[in-house]
Parts: structure tokens; C-alpha cells; sequence
């Protein structure tokens, strides 16, 4: 296998799991609820030492404006998790700060 074939494989892969989160979403009546935005990437190296970024990308919104949110939370969320990287490395710091206890908390 080829490795341009190796990376079409990689991302139908993860692709499928991006459905299955879509279908996780329709299953328990989230559908108008519900919203992400994917971008995943993978470098490639060329001969000459320079990199090449192959990109897929998917979503789950209604329109531009929750696509703006999305990625407004999603940096946000990033350099939160940069500035206090010490509590981004405990699961349940990181999620309090979203106001969700774990089952251990209740």
C-alpha cells in the first residue's frame, strides 16, 4: 500500500467516527441540539525537508454564525488549556471549569 493510500485509509477511517458521532446525535434527539466543527490534518515530509499539511475537515451546524461560536470556544478552550497547563493535565480541573462533575463528585 502506497502511502498517498495509507493516508486515504487513515482519514475514511476517521471520517466513519465522525459519522458515528453524527448518528450519536440523531439517536438521542440532539439533532437541532447539537454542533462541532472538525479539522485534522497530517503532515507529510518531502524530500527536500519541507512539509506539506494534508487536511479533512467536517461539521455539524446550522450556519456560520455556530461555526463562528465553535471556533471562538475552541481557541478559547486552547489557550485556556496553555496558560494553566499543570490543571489541564487533571480531567476533573478541566472539566469543572465547564461545570461537569465526574461521577465520583456526586
Amino acid at each position: 500500500m502506497s502511502l498517498s493510500q495509507e493516508h486515504q485509509e487513515f482519514f475514511s477511517l476517521i471520517r466513519e467516527k465522525l459519522v458515528d458521532i453524527q448518528n450519536i446525535a440523531e439517536d438521542f434527539g440532539y439533532s437541532d441540539d447539537f454542533a462541532y466543527f472538525t479539522v485534522a490534518g497530517m503532515y507529510t515530509h518531502n524530500e527536500d525537508g519541507t512539509q506539506n499539511l494534508k487536511v479533512m475537515s467536517d461539521f455539524y451546524i446550522g450556519d456560520e454564525d455556530e461555526l463562528d461560536n465553535l471556533i471562538s470556544v475552541g481557541l478559547q478552550v486552547y489557550q485556556d488549556t496553555i496558560r494553566n497547563s499543570e490543571r489541564a493535565d487533571d480531567l476533573d480541573d478541566f472539566l469543572s471549569d465547564f461545570g461537569i462533575t465526574t461521577s465520583e463528585d456526586e
